[in-house]
């Protein structure tokens, strides 16, 4: 394999992945800006009720449209602006893409295995891998908690549960719908047509890598790589990213539940904890039945080995170049936060 030609492909793959990045800083810093013009008179009005309510402390964007204008008009504004940040970032990075690489050769389709998976089996894979899922989340909050004892903080930065019903509508779309479809579709659908050809290994090293950096936050790193590696698997297994769209919804909604319900007092907060714990438990049983069978993974053609796609990832300038833009997304989310 020509490796100049994989460098090629590979740095064409992260300017798309670093357009991501970049965009969702440049929106982000955009619309706290464009709030904080907006509401600079009622925050001077309002200055005496903003200390007597926060002290101190210093609120956050819902926590001060929620006092200033009420909880309707912030439960929808903070949701909505979720919903524009997402398509705006994910489709402008994937049409650059398209342009860039792709370049009308191959219908986006194609390229991107906007199809129906080739075999079946998928449904129960799905529950198999939220179990995994849910284990690796069970084992991270262990180890971030231990750390927390020895002195080690890592801090994530909570979301807001929506308030309101069209608030919660909006936040569906922002929380579930919109990463299912466009997070796929850049990270799976992008790096499986610019990397299939070099190796089921390559696809799932560098778009699994990719993926979790992209999440910009410590906390959200392992969950998101464990993710990755495992949506990853399901995109090569069934030649298809609709079932990595279909998992990518079913575990981000059976968060968002836990979430919404979360605020809706004690037994219904015990109702969104049970379900995904019960989903869990059904991969489980889904695990025990199917893994006599084993978790085949064919990999056509001659792939390059591991250590031969991790060499030239870091060798690759589109890479750093990424990593940067991580880098300066953390420390804005850090600010923001």
């Amino acid at each position: 394999m020509d490796k100049k030609e994989i460098k090629k492909d590979l740095n064409r793959l992260y300017i798309c992945f670093s357009f991501v990045v970049i965009l969702m800083i440049i929106i982000s810093i955009l619309y706290s800006l464009v709030l904080g013009i907006v509401i600079s008179p009622s925050i001077y009005r309002n200055l005496d009720l903003i200390e007597t309510t926060f002290g101190d402390r210093s609120p956050t964007n819902a926590e001060l449209l929620e006092l200033l204008f009420g909880v309707e008009i912030a439960d929808i504004s903070i949701q909505l602006a979720q919903v524009v940040v997402s398509i705006a970032t994910f489709s402008i990075a994937f049409l650059i893409y398209y342009f860039i690489a792709i370049q009308g050769k191959h219908s986006i389709k194609n390229y991107c295995l906007i199809k129906k998976p080739n075999k079946k089996g998928w449904i129960s894979d799905i529950f198999i891998c939220y179990f995994i899922m849910f284990a690796v989340n069970y084992f991270q909050s262990v180890f971030f908690e231990f750390l927390g004892k020895v002195g080690i903080k890592i801090d994530d930065v909570p979301i807001d549960a929506p308030k309101t019903l069209i608030g919660t509508i909006i936040s569906f779309i922002a929380l579930c719908v919109l990463p299912a479809v466009l997070e796929e579709l850049v990270f799976r659908g992008s790096a499986f047509g610019a990397l299939k050809k070099y190796g089921g290994f390559a696809f799932i090293f560098i778009s699994s890598i990719s993926f979790s950096l992209m999440h910009s936050r410590i906390a959200q790193f392992p969950f998101a790589l464990a993710g990755g590696i495992i949506i990853s698997y399901l995109c090569l297994k069934y030649n298809s990213i609709i079932v990595c769209m279909i998992f990518h919804f079913t575990s981000n909604f059976l968060s968002f539940i836990q979430l919404v319900l979360n605020e809706r007092g004690p037994f219904l907060s015990k109702i969104g904890m049970m379900i995904p714990f019960l989903f869990a438990v059904t991969g489980l049983l889904f695990f025990f039945v199917k893994c006599n069978k084993g978790f085949d993974l064919k990999d056509e053609g001659k792939g390059l080995k591991p250590s031969e796609i991790a060499k030239i990832m870091l060798t690759s300038g589109g890479f750093y170049g990424f990593l940067i833009c991580c880098i300066i997304s953390t420390a804005v989310n850090k600010i923001w936060a």
